[in-house]
């Protein structure tokens, strides 16, 4: 393929050019999958792929996946094209058959990212579609509980305990929920997280 088509491509991907998108994938139905190439200050390189890239746009999104673009690929940086995608994306994409508990970016579910991120409503998004809410990751223990402990967020808390979350569930430091929002000084955190008497 020659240069220019692949630079245009990754222009229109950045850019989220839906008319541009749409005459390069008619003239090469194979470049929904040719990821865009970022440069680090290293002088490194990675691709990510066009889905994590225009999963903000709901006309592009549904593009590439008409075109063929899997839901559940990662990156190079293990990113799904779940993670961050505004919530009628998130949505879409789960209807085309993204896994709402496929692993990705540093061992985290779509739902841990939503939770860390503090989307509130792609997280109940994810929950009413399945989403493992005691999933727990082999990097640290973290689980979704953590998270939102660690980020004080008492909404996600209370979205999080509605569906089930475990309590008890403790990293690999042996640190529960609770412990963590008793060190942060979250009060209606810990409150929440505290066990009934």
């Amino acid at each position: 393929m020659p240069n220019t088509i692949n630079e245009s491509w990754q222009q229109a991907i950045r850019d989220i050019n839906i008319a541009k998108i749409a005459t390069l994938l008619t003239d090469d139905p194979a470049l929904v999958d040719q990821g865009v190439v970022h440069t680090r200050r290293d002088g490194t390189t990675f691709e990510t792929l066009p889905l994590e890239m225009v999963n903000q746009s709901l006309d592009a999104a549904k593009m590439l996946v008409d075109a063929g673009a899997d839901p559940n690929k990662k990156g190079d940086g293990d990113v799904l094209a779940l993670h961050n995608a505004a919530l009628d994306v998130a949505n879409f994409l789960l209807d085309a058959g993204a896994d709402v508990n496929k692993i990705g970016y540093e061992e985290c579910s779509p739902l841990m990212y939503e939770v860390y991120m503090k989307n509130h409503d792609t997280a109940r998004l994810f929950i009413a579609h399945g989403a493992n809410v005691n999933y727990q990751r082999q990097l640290d223990g973290f689980c979704a509980l953590h998270f939102s402990a660690q980020k004080r967020d008492a909404d996600m808390i209370d979205i999080l305990l509605n569906a089930g979350a475990d309590t008890s569930l403790k990293n690999d430091d042996g640190k529960t929920p609770l412990d963590i929002a008793i060190a942060n000084g979250a009060t209606d955190v810990v409150n929440k997280l505290k066990p009934s008497a």
